[in-house]
């Protein structure tokens, strides 16, 4: 194992004369020498350079490689637990995509193979591209049976689903009457617990998006009924109001479109989540006005837990991109001012925690505090767990514009009496909620 892990990255750092990739090898020689290999720590890093830089026979001889050292994986209480992660074979999923199709990847990265590599050495046509794929799975799932899918891969999971079901609709081959074969593709990896379909699942809205753009409105409304109708996923929802909406003022015809995906969907969501999905995509189109007026027509019928539902899967659907603080503020604000979030304590927590996880993960201290402030305004008490974790935030914030704003070495050299400190929104805040116990350094 350690030399064909080796013999791998001589070729890999061989191809390449950067000093990083010689850094790389010469760590990996180091810790490949050892008698135990720490897969765990490996293994990732493995996959990578090899997706990087390395033919596809040479992968298939390391997953076969892996796929054999499974019984060094077992824990001291006898379960196993797989370095190689769902999300990576949903990856492989997508690099043999482009081995397949891509005729410059094929030329950088494929070479002049050895006899009986097996299906590797075929090159399917596109139209066959997704149809291999639903096979290869299968055989990813031989080699490594305990990858499967978990909470703690999530984001990770999501990130790599989105990638693989964008691609296989860009397929310059592909036709509406194909796109019925992404959806076997969607059905064998839910099968094969690659994936699993959560309450805010963005594998729907990821692959309507792109049937939407590539052949219109009609087969995208039909391809999100069989999204429906056979794996009870209705996210894809999103982009359908997305589109129907920006573009209602200049086009009346998108009326009528808009008012049959919303009594469509309630045939496979509750009429609450259905309304709470809507304001939340006219409040991430900045229809501040339309949505407030839309969540006090609708306010009987949107339950809190769906609000908070709707707030997690427009964040979810932006996981991978800056977060929308516009989104996340207003959003809130709008629904603890107009709904009934506001009367259910045990919802309102769980908006904080999603907010604070936000900006824990983001690091902003001072969205973190304009939260804080929001929910203190509309009366909701924020407990001290919570109320430490904002604080944690944003004296991360408060220390850093030290470092790099104020005297001494500020490359401003403020001071707290300058106007620009006095008048500024976070340090109001930052004094206010923390009793200036940690305000701007005096000169």
């Amino acid at each position: 194992m350690q030399i064909f892990f080796l013999d791998g990255y001589k070729r890999i750092t061989s191809e390449s004369s950067a000093p990083r990739k010689n850094r790389n090898r010469k760590e990996l020689s180091q810790r490949c020498c050892q008698y135990s290999l720490i897969y765990h720590d490996i293994v990732p890093q493995i996959i990578d350079l090899y997706f990087e830089h390395l033919d596809w026979p040479r992968i298939q001889m390391m997953l076969k490689s892996l796929s054999g050292q499974q019984d060094k994986w077992k824990r001291e209480d006898g379960k196993i637990v797989s370095p190689i992660k769902n999300f990576h074979l949903i990856r492989l999923l997508r690099e043999r995509l482009f081995s397949i199709n891509d005729k410059n990847y094929r030329a950088r990265k494929e070479i002049k193979s050895e006899k009986n590599d097996g299906e590797w050495d075929a090159k399917p046509t596109q139209i066959d591209a997704i149809r291999h794929l639903v096979a290869y799975a299968y055989e990813l799932r031989q080699l490594f049976p305990y990858a499967s899918t978990q909470y703690e891969t999530f984001y990770e999971t999501l990130y790599e689903y989105n990638q693989l079901f964008s691609k296989c609709i860009k397929l310059r081959e592909l036709t509406v009457e194909s796109v019925n074969d992404c959806l076997e593709l969607l059905r064998t990896l839910i099968k094969l617990e690659f994936i699993a379909l959560h309450p805010n699942e963005t594998v729907s809205a990821t692959i309507i998006e792109n049937v939407l753009n590539r052949f219109g409105w009609m087969p995208a409304v039909n391809t999100w009924m069989a999204l429906q109708s056979g794996f009870y996923a209705s996210n894809g929802i999103v982009p359908l109001l997305t589109y129907v909406t920006r573009g209602i003022d200049q086009n009346p015809q998108k009326a009528t479109d808009l008012q049959y995906v919303l009594h469509k969907a309630q045939n496979f969501l509750p009429a609450s989540r259905v309304h709470t999905i809507y304001a939340a995509i006219l409040v991430s189109l900045r229809k501040y006005t339309e949505a407030i007026d839309y969540t006090n027509k609708h306010k009987t019928d949107m339950d809190s837990p769906h609000i908070v539902l709707a707030f997690r899967l427009i964040n979810n659907l932006r996981a991978t991109k800056k977060l929308n603080n516009e989104f996340v503020y207003k959003f809130s604000e709008i629904m603890l001012e107009h709904s009934r979030l506001k009367e259910d304590p045990e919802q309102c927590l769980e908006l904080q925690k999603d907010f604070l996880k936000l900006c824990e993960t983001k690091k902003l201290g001072r969205f973190a505090l304009q939260l804080f402030e929001l929910f203190d305004k509309m009366g909701i008490q924020i407990d001290s767990e919570h109320q430490d974790k904002i604080m944690k935030v944003a004296n991360r914030q408060a220390e850093l514009e030290k470092i790099w704003l104020f005297k001494p070495n500020g490359l401003l050299s403020l001071s707290e009496e300058d106007e620009i400190v006095k008048s500024s929104d976070f340090w109001k805040r930052f004094d206010k909620y923390s009793n200036r116990e940690t305000s701007p350094p005096s000169t």
